[in-house]
């Protein structure tokens, strides 16, 4: 057994004042102060044995002792309660994952994926200025001809994929720890897998769903409220079905949900690449094919479109909506594309996970050498987006299209070289200690939720503005100061109300239902 949770009680006299605590503990309106119900983990304790000849019962009481007596000095025996494997109490959830397990140091992903969503939501909230009547028009312009304009639009285009890259690798990480121990896994686990997946995604998303498919469109309409359309009335089943990011995009119910559409299918994708992998003369092959897709797909797509190498700042078609310009129907959300650093994040993920016990791992992968190359080409790749044509050109360009691949892959690359680097850091830095505030955890675990309420909260703020506004700092503070505290609180109300208690009560139907067979 690799990690056991013993619960365990103690009965202890210390060297002086037993009498006392035995006369107190027996009085029947105290508390029996002989007896302490802790748990520890075996594997904890293994590391403190210098013998290897112990049984487990043994190995326990040793281990108990020494802690009670170092923390207490007192004496003890133990009594096991109970004892829970790592399979018993593994989630397949991919949000459990970056818990403290045996060996696991992944703490650091909360706080990416929490200010990772905090930028998404900053962006959100400031974009559709864009799109609303505005008094100043010429500064909005000017803005735009700024030299680091096109290196900010990459940024603002590429974020997202530090999602899909943290994904790939916790999904790469728990499916290891999970079959580590089996021989054989079948159709029976991916199934499994899928359910538990569905049942932490889906309950919430549905809600949201009914939201803006019945109460959402009765809202008051604003002046400008047709420039906001949200489809959901009909094209709802898209989402429901996680085929959003293919089926009708350029009418889409919740704009911002192609993402989990695309999330989705990457992770069933996944799944059957890490199960395909499990067979040795696979892996070599399969991971070869990844890292080749990665680059072509992206390549062969935007030559065969003729489109531009990233998102372009072309008015004509934000004024529209950014959901129909060409790139982003065809290279930014659909799967294929958007599998490379998903594929960047699994391997990420493979090799962190046979090495994270080895002491050398950062001199064996060259972490130090490694980290600073692909920051250098992240850096160089987005810098060169200022020499990119202001516009569409007129015919397909190989160039471009192998620099769009070559963009696009750089924001999977170094985050995943960056978030190897730092779990196989020895002592933790600075960052690395703000990545684990409890702060950015608490934003972790409302990132899904703020996730899906954004888009209806923007949309509705926006869209009753009934005069013309003035684009300066203090007007994108104002709205974006207001969009994101309404976002957290409605956020907050649906983890707590909908998300934990959906999750936790579906999630002990199926274990019932498991243990009856």
């Amino acid at each position: 057994t690799v990690f056991n949770i013993i619960i365990t009680f103690f009965f202890y006299e210390h060297k002086t004042g037993s009498i006392n605590c035995k006369e107190y503990s027996t009085h029947p309106r105290h508390f029996d102060r002989r007896v302490i119900e802790t748990g520890t983990c075996l594997q904890k304790c293994r590391r403190t044995m210098q013998s290897v000849e112990h049984n487990l019962l043994t190995e326990l009481h040793e281990c108990v002792e020494t802690k009670i007596w170092s923390q207490y000095e007192l004496n003890s025996s133990i009594n096991v309660l109970n004892c829970i494997t790592a399979e018993e109490l593994n989630d397949t959830s991919e949000t459990s994952d970056r818990e403290t397990k045996s060996g696991m140091n992944l703490r650091h992903l909360d706080g990416i994926r929490a200010l990772t969503m905090i930028i998404i939501l900053l962006t959100h909230s400031s974009i559709p200025l864009i799109r609303m009547p505005l008094k100043n028009v010429n500064d909005l312009e000017a803005q735009f001809n700024q030299p680091w304009f096109p290196i900010a639009m990459a940024g603002n285009t590429y974020t997202v994929q530090l999602f899909f890259v943290i994904g790939g690798l916790l999904l790469a990480v728990n499916i290891l720890e999970q079959t580590k121990n089996c021989n054989r896994i079948g159709v029976a686990y991916f199934f499994e897998r899928v359910k538990i997946r569905l049942i932490r995604i889906l309950p919430l998303y549905l809600f949201v769903i009914l939201f803006h498919a019945s109460w959402y469109p009765r809202m008051k309409e604003g002046l400008i409220g047709n420039r906001f359309r949200d489809y959901c009335t009909i094209n709802w089943w898209t989402n429901v079905f996680f085929i959003n990011n293919y089926i009708n995009p350029s009418e889409p119910c919740i704009q911002f949900s192609w993402y989990l559409g695309a999330d989705f299918q990457l992770y069933l994708l996944g799944t059957i690449l890490m199960l395909l992998m499990r067979i040795p003369r696979l892996f070599k092959p399969i991971v070869i094919c990844m890292t080749i897709t990665a680059f072509v797909v992206p390549i062969g797509i935007i030559y065969r479109y003729h489109l531009d190498a990233t998102v372009m700042m072309i008015l004509r078609h934000v004024l529209q909506e950014i959901r129909t310009l060409p790139y982003y129907l065809h290279v930014y959300i659909p799967s294929e594309t958007n599998a490379g650093n998903y594929f960047f994040g699994m391997l990420a993920g493979i090799t962190y996970y046979h090495l994270k016990d080895n002491p050398n791992a950062k001199s064996i992968l060259k972490l130090n050498f490694i980290l600073p190359a692909s920051a250098f080409m992240f850096i160089l790749l987005n810098s060169l987006t200022i020499m990119l044509p202001s516009d569409h050109i007129n015919q397909p360009s190989l160039s471009l299209a192998m620099y769009g691949s070559l963009l696009k892959s750089a924001w999977g690359i170094f985050p995943s070289v960056l978030l190897v680097y730092l779990a196989f850091q020895e002592k933790h830095s600075l960052l690395v200690n703000f990545l684990q505030h409890p702060i950015l955890l608490v934003g972790s675990k409302l990132s899904y939720s703020i996730y899906l309420v954004q888009y209806g909260i923007i949309y509705a703020v926006y869209k009753h503005i009934t005069y013309p506004l003035v684009y300066e700092s203090f007007t994108i503070i104002l709205f974006t100061a207001a969009i994101v505290n309404i976002t957290f609180c409605v956020a907050f109300m649906l983890h707590l109300f909908i998300e934990l208690p959906f999750n936790l009560f579906l999630k002990q139907i199926t274990r019932n239902k498991t243990a009856k067979k």
